[in-house]
């Protein structure tokens, strides 16, 4: 089939999901939506990180991954900003709620987009028509110089989807790539799901919900600003180095996270101190962000051909489990905290700070984990090639 033909239709079907949210009738529908929702788009993440291993060599994939990244930054902007404006203007035209006009709308363009994959994407650089006109040295020398189609032909005939599982799976480095990513997508999913209604608690409320998504585009613009001089940065660094660097930024969002979580339970401040303290937070998923180039970077130059495929694949799947536990333990903490007594000028704050505090332990341990299980012989390792 190859990647560009699945990445067309992830996108074609999650867009029209996506607009047909907008017609959910109680919980139990959203539900269904959202999970039909998940299953059309992930294939479109590891499928188009696999092509970047196609079209840059191993010393830009930093910068290459980065400046992709950076493109969710970009929507995160346009949909914080622009979410707000769009409830807030469309709010009962016709007779619908404008959060549904907000789910019918944003689909769209996905489709739209979806559709015009197939007219300017490639599975290869050799497929692409506008290569050929290149000088043929030039040509030639870029393409030696790619990660895809690295395995011989005999092994990719004779190596079936569940022996390339199987081979990743007993690979430490899978192991060890997992436990990162699934702190990472803790921490990246909490700020993305919590931030907006910690700031809003924080300011009042009679902050409207175009302002808080004014706020947060602040933390986006730090990243699109952030990860492309980090991934730079990383680039040309050997796999140990950039190991490392991935776990002194990891290391320094968990600090965020625990500290702004710490304050927002001990109750220092109300106010604008309680934005402060979220803040904090919001620091750490910049600094996260900035680290999932270099993560996905040092992974996509650790595995080549056929395998890189099914351990892009592997990582992204069972990482992000992370993403959902995350979430998920922030909103049980905080309503369990509200049952206990806590005095209700505090309530918020202390409310989120236990359930940030959960997470950031989790993270925090998640990091101290695959440092200390980064001995020696993992990252002699990384210095290897191929599976």
């Amino acid at each position: 089939v190859g990647p560009v033909k699945v990445l067309a239709c992830s996108m074609v079907t999650w867009g029209i999901i996506s607009t047909a949210t907008a017609w959910v009738w109680n919980g139990f529908s959203l539900m269904i939506f959202r999970f039909s929702l998940g299953l059309a788009e992930s294939a479109f993440y590891p499928g188009c990180l696999y092509l970047l291993t196609c079209w840059f060599p191993e010393e830009f994939l930093g910068r290459a991954v980065a400046y992709f990244a950076t493109a969710t930054s970009v929507g995160g902007i346009l949909s914080t900003a622009g979410s707000g404006f769009l409830m807030e203007a469309l709010d009962g035209a016709y007779g619908v709620r404008g959060w549904r006009w907000l789910l019918f709308l944003e689909g769209i363009p996905t489709i739209l987009l979806g559709c015009c994959v197939p007219l300017f994407m490639t599975n290869k650089p050799e497929e692409a028509r506008w290569l050929k006109l290149w000088p043929e040295e030039w040509r030639d020398k870029l393409l030696s110089s790619l990660n895809c189609d690295a395995t011989d032909d005999k092994n990719r005939n004779t190596t079936t989807l569940a022996d390339s599982i199987y081979i990743n799976l007993r690979d430490r480095r899978t192991w060890h790539y997992i436990m990162q990513y699934m702190g990472m997508m803790m921490v990246l999913n909490c700020s993305r799901f919590s931030l907006p209604t910690q700031l809003k608690e924080a300011l009042g409320e009679r902050t409207s919900d175009s302002q808080v998504g004014l706020l947060l585009t602040l933390p986006a613009l730090i990243k699109i600003v952030l990860s492309p001089l980090a991934a730079r940065y990383s680039d040309g660094k050997t796999k140990r180095q950039k190991s490392t660097l991935i776990k002194v930024i990891l290391g320094a969002a968990a600090s965020f996270l625990l500290v702004g979580a710490i304050l927002m339970i001990c109750g220092l401040g109300n106010g604008n101190w309680n934005v402060a303290f979220v803040s904090l937070c919001s620091f750490a998923d910049v600094a996260v962000q900035c680290s999932v180039p270099i993560f996905w970077s040092l992974q996509m130059g650790t595995f080549k051909g056929e395998f890189a495929a099914t351990n892009l694949a592997l990582i992204n799947a069972l990482g992000n489990i992370g993403g959902f536990l995350g979430p998920s333990l922030v909103g049980i903490v905080h309503d369990q905290i509200g049952l206990v007594c806590v005095p209700e000028d505090e309530k918020c704050a202390k409310q989120w700070g236990w359930g940030m505090m959960t997470v950031g332990v989790c993270f925090a341990a998640s990091t101290i984990f695959t440092t200390l299980s980064g001995g020696p012989e993992v990252l002699a390792m990384y210095e290897r090639s191929n599976v």
